[in-house]
């Protein structure tokens, strides 16, 4: 996926004398979901990522030279190829979003649509946890309601409430799964979730590929 390239050419080019920079591609795509309709100025997102202004104004440098992000007085904002390729991600991913759930109280939750059920939720976790945030719930959408993918158990047997509340508020399909890290309200919350759903998607893509190579060869 295209705008995965970038992101990643984003964080991983910017090497080079003095510290490394302190982000991530999870915030690199943040910033441009942030700013997919609206102009915001760099202290704004800097408050919004939880990055130093350093950090956003390289972020931006990076994602101008690339034809992305333009910026006037007003902030910086989405040009017509940024939103392109943004979107084309978007179609799959809906952005982080705040939640509150009996189960694990405030978080945010972001969707990635038409997936397969994931066969291995910890590492889901993991990277969750090593991207800085506290944990996560992973939930798959089935035929019988939300599960939770590493047993099976509907999510309707612990709280009724937070799958209806779920399922309404995603409008969730069969196929879709649920990335919710808890914790609070701290940024690095939404950009964790953020880097384990753009894992996750990498991992699919590559499955997926390579099953399409091998059915191209016996045939």
């Amino acid at each position: 996926m295209e705008i995965l390239e970038y992101i990643e050419g984003v964080v991983g080019g910017l090497g080079g004398r003095g510290p490394a920079p302190q982000f991530t591609e999870a915030h690199a795509l943040m910033m441009l979901i942030l700013i997919r309709d609206r102009k915001i100025g760099r202290k704004r997102l800097s408050q919004l990522l939880g990055l130093g202004e350093g950090s956003v104004r390289s972020l931006i440098k990076k994602f101008t030279s690339l034809g992305l992000v333009k910026t006037d007085r007003g902030g910086c904002f989405l040009t017509v190829k940024g939103k392109r390729v943004l979107d084309d991600l978007l179609e799959i991913l809906e952005a982080p979003t705040p939640v509150h759930l009996d189960l694990i109280g405030q978080g945010y939750a972001l969707v990635i649509r038409g997936m397969p059920s994931p066969k291995d939720v910890i590492t889901i976790r993991d990277n969750v946890v090593r991207h800085g945030g506290r944990g996560a719930l992973v939930l798959y959408m089935g035929a019988d309601g939300l599960i939770f993918p590493e047993s099976g158990d509907l999510l309707r047997n612990y709280s009724q409430e937070d799958e209806v509340k779920l399922i309404q508020r995603f409008n969730l399909k069969e196929g879709d799964l649920l990335i919710i890290g808890f914790g609070g309200e701290d940024p690095r919350i939404i950009s964790s979730i953020l880097a384990a759903a753009i894992d996750y998607i990498r991992e699919v893509g590559g499955s997926r590929a390579s099953e399409l190579s091998r059915i191209d060869e016996k045939e």
